[in-house]
């Protein structure tokens, strides 16, 4: 007769976990999973599935040579193949940092809880925090990050372009933190943030200072001034409903510039 652990093992093998047996494996760090599609017009990819029980980040290389380094406790899954796929896409539960392989014809996509990360080739990181919150950081190249619901009131969608990292609250639907590197020696290290009742803003561009403000109040700004990229602003103000037109003031006065709310 053959016994309970060893059953256990031969249906993981086999590629098929029975549910009352997914919690009672915590020694294996690793998971592969080849479940084959069922629709007939697409190609037959099976998908790998792995979990990181360790206490240590996890190397995982994809079939197009891309990376992920996958955090303590966290999961990812992923075809085991993409050359017949049109796009590489990647389930992530968790925290991971890819390094993307440069493919024009197929994106590269991290589907975390709340959010679509894309990427052509690029290194990011993403990370999931408390269920209501995604914290992405670019490392290097340029990534685009949107919001998997779009039928939400604002759905959330930045353009990275330049290095640096914003963290979501999925919950508001706002930008609640974003932070600038030094990209070039006309760069400042800023940020903006809302903790603690109050926006703090240190050395944000203003171009980027008025999309986050666009975003988080949910309104459109106007300016017939020119905004030159060295434009930057630092201040802190009560976090309030109306807190933009504080901010918006004092840029106009810094900047001699004429930022406008267009009304609905």
């Amino acid at each position: 007769m053959i016994s309970t652990a060893v059953a256990a093992v031969l249906l993981i093998i086999m590629g098929v976990v029975n549910p009352l047996y997914q919690d009672k494996a915590p020694t294996l760090p690793l998971v592969q999973e080849h479940a084959k599609t069922n629709v007939p017009t697409a190609p037959l990819v099976g998908n790998l599935f792995y979990i990181n029980s360790t206490n240590q980040d996890m190397e995982i290389y994809c079939s197009d040579s891309s990376k992920i380094l996958l955090a303590k406790g966290s999961e990812v899954r992923f075809a085991e193949d993409f050359s017949g796929l049109k796009e590489r896409k990647i389930e992530l539960k968790g925290k991971a940092t890819f390094r993307v392989t440069k493919d024009k014809n197929r994106p590269f996509r991290v589907f975390s809880d709340k959010l679509i990360t894309t990427a052509l080739g690029t290194t990011f990181l993403v990370e999931e925090i408390y269920g209501r919150k995604t914290r992405v950081q670019l490392i290097e190249g340029k990534i685009d990050v949107k919001e998997r619901d779009r039928k939400s009131e604002k759905p959330i969608q930045k353009l990275f372009e330049q290095t640096g990292e914003i963290v979501l609250d999925h919950l508001q639907q706002k930008i609640i933190s974003e932070v600038k590197t030094v990209n070039n020696q006309y760069d400042r290290k800023g940020f903006y943030k809302e903790e603690h009742g109050k926006i703090i803003i240190k050395n944000i561009p203003i171009k980027d200072l008025l999309n986050i403000l666009e975003h988080n109040f949910n309104i459109k700004l106007k300016s017939d001034s020119y905004l030159a990229p060295n434009f930057y602003f630092s201040g802190t103000f009560k976090e309030t409903p109306d807190a933009y037109a504080d901010i918006i003031k004092e840029i106009n006065y810094l900047h001699k510039t004429d930022i406008v709310v267009l009304k609905n």
